[in-house]
């Protein structure tokens, strides 16, 4: 049996407008893999408040490291939003930069167009000291817009919810010469699949293991060895 975590994360978005999404990432207990699909498997099922069979429990990850995978998901997940928000406020960003420049562009030139006509020192002075206020205020007005249209992030844990799946153990047996590795993966009858292996380096999922001098690895940590 394999214990499906799920976490669910509240996520509040403040940027000129806020908005709040909820992430939920579902992890498989047991080898610490995100479980991407888990709710189309899961449409076609009704949880029971309580188990109502007894079968050998498989060994649950260590929680710190589960929930760091599960933070690190949520991250990903969160990432997406925030730029699909920023995407969103582009335009408007864009037209209040736009007015902005306009506004500074005319009153920058008429104080310029001042400047050239007088031969008064004391007055070009004055005139120097408002355009260098002016450029100044220029800039502090857009940098506020452009972080008025950017993304702050809140995102804390909500709830835990564990389900129990009755999964079957398939036990497979890989050899490359002298050296021989047993893996064990899970077939899970919910989504009618058996779950990728992960390397025994790096510890992702992979669809293709590679012989190594100290076991099988996945492509990327692959460095040839025969």
């Amino acid at each position: 049996m394999i214990d499906r975590t799920r976490d669910k994360v509240p996520v509040p978005f403040r940027s000129h407008e806020k908005s709040e999404e909820v992430v939920t990432v579902v992890l498989n207990g047991s080898n610490g893999q995100v479980q991407t699909n888990f709710f189309e498997a899961w449409e076609e099922n009704i949880p029971a408040e309580e188990r109502e069979y007894s079968l050998t429990r498989a060994k649950l990850s260590p929680l710190e490291g589960l929930y760091q995978t599960a933070c690190r998901n949520a991250e990903q997940a969160t990432q997406i939003w925030a730029e699909k928000i920023m995407t969103q406020g582009t335009w408007q960003k864009e037209k209040e930069l736009a007015k902005i420049a306009g506004y500074y562009d005319e009153l920058a030139a008429e104080i310029h167009k001042k400047l050239t006509g007088t031969g008064d020192l004391k007055k070009k002075a004055r005139l120097e000291q408002q355009l260098s206020a002016t450029l100044a205020d220029r800039e502090r007005r857009e940098k506020d817009a452009v972080e008025r249209y950017g993304v702050e992030v809140d995102i804390r844990l909500d709830h835990v919810v564990a389900y129990y799946i009755p999964c079957l153990w398939v036990k497979l047996e890989l050899a490359h010469k002298d050296q021989v590795r047993t893996f064990t993966v899970f077939y899970n009858p919910l989504s009618t699949e058996i779950e990728t292996p992960v390397c025994e380096r790096c510890g992702r999922q992979t669809i293709s293991l590679v012989p190594e001098h100290d076991g099988f690895v996945c492509p990327e940590c692959s460095v040839g060895w025969n």
